[in-house]
């Protein structure tokens, strides 16, 4: 329940904890050296993800922040790998930065007047991250239309059953009706959806 600014440093910290809990000795300091840096990214670990329908309920209807910030990194994993395949990239930056490259491009596309969203991050924690009313309509309505808006309806709380919604919506006409996604920071609630 809190934001990291640094989750490989925080990462690397707790590693190193861990295995010298156990025994294991570890010299030296972490280091966090990012591929940007001109050392090359070197694979550890890999795992399948769940389909992009599953993972953006895992998302929503819990609102699982660190999983939109997943999402946004691996949007700008993909945008890196575009644009960077077979030259040299001119500007080093993480893929939660290229994730927000993208974002101009698809405002346009979803028909939302890009002054009307700023965004810092992808998990919305970010006391400086801005969304008009009119861009978060815009934003339903142009998933309404999409071809992928019956995955994305079904991503979002259902009033009365699950996420964040399972004990809003109990009764009335709302009730297993409401689709919706809520955001919440200290003195700030709100509520989208159809």
């Amino acid at each position: 329940e809190l934001a990291v600014a640094d989750p490989a440093r925080v990462f690397g910290e707790l590693l190193k904890r861990t295995l010298e809990r156990r025994g294991i000795p570890v010299s030296g300091s972490v280091r966090v050296v990012r591929a940007t840096n001109g050392v090359p990214a070197i694979e550890w670990d890999n795992q399948t993800s769940l389909p992009l329908t599953r993972r953006l309920a895992l998302c929503l209807k819990p609102s699982q922040n660190l999983h939109a910030q997943l999402l946004l990194t691996e949007i700008g994993r993909q945008a890196e790998r575009k644009v960077t395949t077979g030259t040299a990239s001119s500007t080093p930056r993480r893929h939660d930065e290229w994730g927000l490259v993208q974002l101009p491009e698809f405002l346009t596309r979803a028909g939302i007047d890009s002054d009307s969203v700023r965004l810092e991050e992808g998990s919305g924690l970010s006391r400086t991250n801005r969304v008009t009313p009119a861009a978060t309509v815009a934003l339903l309505r142009f998933m309404a239309a999409h071809p992928q808006q019956k995955a994305w309806k079904e991503s979002l709380p259902l009033g009365g059953v699950d996420g964040t919604l399972k004990h809003r919506f109990k009764t009335g006409r709302a009730h297993r009706t409401v689709r919706a996604k809520t955001g919440s920071l200290r003195g700030v609630h709100a509520l989208g959806g159809y």
